[in-house]
């Protein structure tokens, strides 16, 4: 089964002796450019997966300051449009639809050249944020890069490590190898994906220090209809 399988292949020097016995049979000298390639395709390989699906091993919380405007440049492992899970604000999740501060947020990509942040994504602000204020953010991030041999990856290793055999094989002109490397590695995509479980954001809130408003419109409809006028007329 992926689940055993990924138990023991957890760390960059896990990944790579994984590699190795399709690869030419042992892993490159750290001298050789071959060893800075084959980490740059786990590298690479690890963070395409990690924008390509919602994983809770990736949700990540950070405290972050709101700059006074309708703009925040978010962190820099932010890594896609709809990344923002959850923002905090005086015990308020703006990113909720409805919330009771009426904020809504855009996240967009900086495609300004000329600024110091070209590239990064932001959040945009429908009504402008008056002060810096302080905010919990929950967020879907890129893992951390691994370059130490020790360094653990944070998704499947066998899943990172068969789409990097996928671009040995593809740098070997070895068509026939890539396409079932490829196969390999989709197929533990979509089998770890199925068994992932996105925590509920009251189960976030529950270990937070901060506690969210949030409005019951049920509760609403229901005080609007028991007390507007007319109702008990007979």
């Amino acid at each position: 089964m992926p689940s055993e399988v990924q138990t023991s292949i957890q760390t960059l020097d896990q990944v790579l002796a994984f590699m190795a016995p399709f690869a030419g049979g042992s892993v490159p000298s750290e001298e050789d450019q071959e060893y800075t390639d084959w980490v740059s395709w786990i590298q690479n390989k690890q963070e395409e997966y990690a924008r390509r699906a919602f994983w809770r091993r990736c949700l990540t919380r950070e405290v972050i300051t709101l700059t006074e405007g309708f703009t925040t440049v978010l962190p820099d492992r932010f890594n896609k449009p709809n990344a923002l899970y959850m923002l905090i604000v005086d015990e308020i999740d703006w990113n909720e639809v409805g919330n009771s501060d009426k904020q809504n947020i855009f996240i967009e990509m900086i495609n300004d050249n000329y600024s110091a942040d070209f590239g990064s994504w932001q959040m945009r602000f429908e009504l402008t944020v008056p002060a810096d204020t302080e905010a919990i953010m929950w967020y879907f991030s890129n893992p951390p890069k691994p370059t130490s041999g020790s360094d653990k990856l944070l998704l499947p290793g066998d899943m990172i490590g068969f789409a990097a055999l996928a671009e040995y094989a593809r740098q070997a002109n070895q068509e026939g190898s890539q396409d079932k490397f490829e196969e390999d590695a989709e197929n533990r995509f979509q089998e770890y994906l199925s068994l992932e479980v996105i925590p509920d954001k009251s189960d976030l809130l529950t270990h937070s220090q901060e506690q969210v408003v949030r409005k019951d419109y049920l509760q609403t409809a229901k005080s609007f209809y028991t007390t507007r006028v007319g109702r008990n007329r007979t």
